[in-house]
């Protein structure tokens, strides 16, 4: 049993060596091409997420929107039939609407407010890289260069922030990085403090954004 064990553990130590003469000779071998194949490797992801998101795109019936130049300066915007990406077209209104300059959008509660905010903004982003969106054909999208959507906040404990010191930074971050090619979304501005602030605040910032 010992002279069978001994043998086994020779066995083991002269494989693992000539595995690992295999695997050098291998990567001596492949090490002019790994230039090449990490290109190849970068594409060949890239093309199979395209397949992937073309086959999504027309199983869902989405489509591809016009999208401006890259030398104009149009910023409008004209939606047709935009409907919230993670709903089926079967299962959504979709909404038309021409887009131009700074809006304010009011209307009730459970109306639908951040669903269109949402939707049309990844529609607008979608189509900026060049992919189908929800969308129906005859939509005129510009090119942006940046794109801010702030949603509710609430209380982070682990960070010590409280909901309005969190709304309160991402109003730093978008007045530090937007500019006027940026498509800006704001939705619910100002719900960590009173009524009578957050108003003050969502107007200020309103101002700021029109000059």
């Amino acid at each position: 049993v010992r002279e069978a064990r001994l043998g086994y553990l020779r066995a083991c130590a002269e494989m693992e060596a000539a595995v690992r003469r295999e695997m050098q000779a291998l990567c001596a071998e492949l090490e002019p091409c790994l230039p090449a194949l990490s290109v190849a490797a970068h594409w060949s992801l890239i093309f199979s997420s395209l397949s992937a998101h073309v086959g999504c795109a027309m199983m869902k019936r989405w489509s591809l929107p016009c999208l401006q130049g890259v030398d104009s300066d149009d910023r409008r915007m004209s939606v047709v039939g935009c409907w919230p990406y993670w709903l089926p077209r079967s299962s959504a209104a979709p909404n038309s609407f021409d887009w131009s300059g700074l809006w304010l959008l009011t209307a009730p509660n459970m109306a639908g407010k951040s669903s269109l905010l949402r939707g049309t903004l990844a529609a607008a982003l979608l189509a900026n890289v060049g992919l189908f969106a929800p969308l129906e054909e005859g939509s005129i999208i510009p090119r942006f260069d940046a794109f801010f959507l702030r949603t509710a906040s609430f209380d982070i404990p682990s960070e010590g922030k409280s909901a309005f010191a969190q709304e309160m930074d991402d109003v730093a971050i978008l007045a530090s990085e937007c500019g006027p090619r940026s498509l800006i979304m704001l939705d619910e501005l100002g719900r960590g403090t009173s009524a009578r602030e957050g108003s003050a605040l969502g107007v200020a910032l309103l101002e700021w954004l029109g000059k």
